[in-house]
């Protein structure tokens, strides 16, 4: 059914299964299925070139709105300069 186009969630309830994993185990994808899923993604996201590249207007709007974030931000805040100083330290030191 996955060849034809049922996706996986469809397919759960089709078969009335509660967990993803007891779907998976009927599931038997060869080689051959997933370069066909992956050459159909790439034909599609070629063909919407919106999502590969940003126009000049978009990033003039992100600069635009970054600069009045840090205005916003520098009213209650003068220590902050740059949008980098808000970037959270993922791994902090105690």
């Amino acid at each position: 059914m996955i060849r034809v186009g049922v996706s996986l969630p469809a397919l759960l309830q089709l078969m009335g299964h509660s967990q993803i994993q007891t779907t998976l185990v009927y599931v038997q994808l060869t080689p051959l299925d997933v370069y066909q899923q992956y050459a159909c993604c790439k034909a599609t996201r070629s063909a919407d070139s919106t999502a590969a590249s940003l126009s000049p207007d978009t990033v003039r709007g992100y600069r635009a709105a970054r600069r009045s974030f840090l205005r916003y931000l520098g009213a209650d805040h003068r220590e902050i300069c740059s949008l980098k100083q808000l970037h959270r330290d993922p791994h902090p030191s105690f």
